[in-house]
């Protein structure tokens, strides 16, 4: 058993490196703010534009700030342009 706690424990560490999925931070009915890691912007896109997408607006990213180890889009939530 005593091998079995240190591959545990750089299962763990590995688990940690990879990242969670970018998350919701906070939110507003003006905008959102997506956690991520690494360089996925792509997945806080997708995050800030399914959370715009249920006020019926649409994510614009304004900028990325860094806090500790994770990266933070904040998107605004502009209203839909009017259909031509």
């Amino acid at each position: 058993m005593r091998h079995g706690i240190p591959f545990l424990a750089s299962l763990s560490l590995a688990a940690c490196a990879m990242g969670a999925p970018p998350h919701i931070v906070n939110s507003t009915p003006e905008g959102v703010s997506i956690a991520f890691t690494g360089d996925d912007v792509h997945g806080a896109s997708v995050a800030a534009t399914d959370y715009c997408d249920q006020l019926h607006k649409f994510a614009t990213l304004r900028r990325i700030d860094r806090v500790g180890y994770e990266n933070v889009g904040i998107f605004s939530c502009d209203a839909a342009k009017p259909a031509r």
